[in-house]
């Protein structure tokens, strides 16, 4: 039977709530809805605790007449978004239990929470998910997922430790907990992301992913399908929004409208007709055009391109000219602006560009992505530390595909 599972993700101006699960390497949606928030956020911090748990609980109840939908929920996935998100990792060693030596969930519970004992150097920071990347076993035998049904005296783990500061860690949950729901588990938003981009064979070895919201950016380095660093930077779509509103003295909602009718339209075209009157201090209409339309966004986007360029560069400055050659993966509403691929395509010629889509019909849109993610990821038992904690998943019984380090080389 597959697990139906509700996610939720906390924007600054927003919360968007999902209801699907995973079938056949496929997310399956029965519900998705964006509600607004009565009292906005910044990137994590959360302004007004109790407006927000009074926001969430609107959707205790989901009804929805024309799907025949009627369901109360009662635990949630949370996405935690990345900010302030450090990584590192440990190796440990125990031994198994079964008397034998049949390699069970416990015995990795157990290597797990030797694991989280480890000592974290940030005091403000709290461990989030432990998740193992190599499995050891006697003979010398190495495994990337769980190798449960194999016969070892002992079970070795190594695994990525994943901390975020306690502060946004506390509030996110407080929200969800004072508003009536469990939660089942928290995702950290580029790995669940992941999860699904490696289900649809999307990504290789290394990539960097590039959330262009409507808020921010958020960029993710991975190697191997393992996360090893995530930045952020505070530009999201919206500041394309500002920069018309201001340079067109036009109100947010109206430079929103043109934004999205034209973004940046390069067309060349002989009549350049007006797109907006205004009426000036001098009583008298001003009119504004495509070409200065395009001037406006093209400018915000190289503003944005600076910073992008910049935290790219912080992201992997231990890896050389990585950054001139690595895969970059755009998911998030921002990259729906017309014209803002052949923009990005322009700048970075040597890079392999995909603006990754996907074909879960009721979530079609690129922010819809870290949900989905989220429903990828804690519908697959990975042996993590989240999923010891949160989820009773039956014993996987599969034949494992040996897995050799020598083949996990950044």
């Amino acid at each position: 039977m597959d697990i139906t599972v509700a996610t939720i993700e906390i924007k600054n101006t927003s919360f968007k709530l999902l209801i699907g699960y995973l079938y056949d390497n496929k997310i399956n949606v029965l519900y998705n809805r964006t509600y607004p928030l009565r009292v906005s956020n910044k990137d994590g911090d959360i302004f007004d605790l109790t407006s927000l748990s009074e926001d969430l609980k609107q959707i205790k109840v989901i009804e929805d007449p024309k799907k025949r939908l009627k369901v109360t929920i009662n635990d949630l996935v949370l996405i935690l978004p990345p900010f302030g998100l450090n990584v590192f990792s440990d190796t440990k060693t125990t031994n198994t239990i079964a008397q034998n030596g049949m390699i069970d969930k416990i015995d990795i519970a157990n290597a797990l929470s030797m694991v989280k004992k480890v000592r974290i150097e940030e005091p403000n920071d709290e461990i989030v998910d432990i998740i193992p990347n190599v499995f050891g076993v006697d003979g010398n035998r190495t495994f990337k997922e769980p190798p449960l049904g194999y016969i070892s005296s002992s079970l070795l783990v190594k695994a990525h430790i994943f901390t975020l500061p306690s502060k946004l860690v506390k509030n996110f949950k407080k929200a969800v907990l004072d508003a009536g729901f469990s939660i089942k588990r928290t995702v950290i938003a580029p790995l669940g992301v992941n999860s699904l981009l490696e289900l649809n064979k999307a990504v290789g070895d290394k990539y960097v992913l590039v959330d262009y919201n409507k808020d921010n950016t958020v960029i993710s380095f991975f190697g191997n399908g393992k996360l090893y660093a995530s930045k952020y930077f505070d530009v999201g779509g919206e500041d394309i929004t500002k920069d018309i509103a201001n340079s067109f003295e036009i109100s947010m909602d109206k430079a929103e409208e043109i934004k999205c009718i034209y973004g940046l339209d390069l067309r060349e075209t002989e009549f350049n007709a007006p797109i907006l009157s205004v009426l000036g201090d001098d009583g008298l209409p001003r009119k504004h055009n495509v070409k200065e339309l395009n001037k406006i966004v093209n400018e915000s986007l190289d503003k944005r391109n600076t910073f992008f360029s910049n935290c790219l560069s912080t992201l992997l400055a231990e890896y050389g000219d990585l950054k001139n050659t690595i895969p970059l993966v755009f998911i998030g509403n921002g990259t729906l602006l017309n014209g803002f691929k052949d923009y990005v395509k322009k700048y970075y010629t040597s890079n392999k560009i995909t603006f990754y889509t996907n074909d879960s019909i009721g979530a079609l849109e690129p922010g819809d992505i870290n949900m989905l993610g989220a429903i990828a990821f804690s519908s697959i038992y990975k042996g993590s530390l989240e999923d010891e904690a949160k989820i009773d998943i039956a014993s996987v019984n599969r034949k494992q595909k040996e897995y050799h380090e020598e083949d996990d080389e950044l």
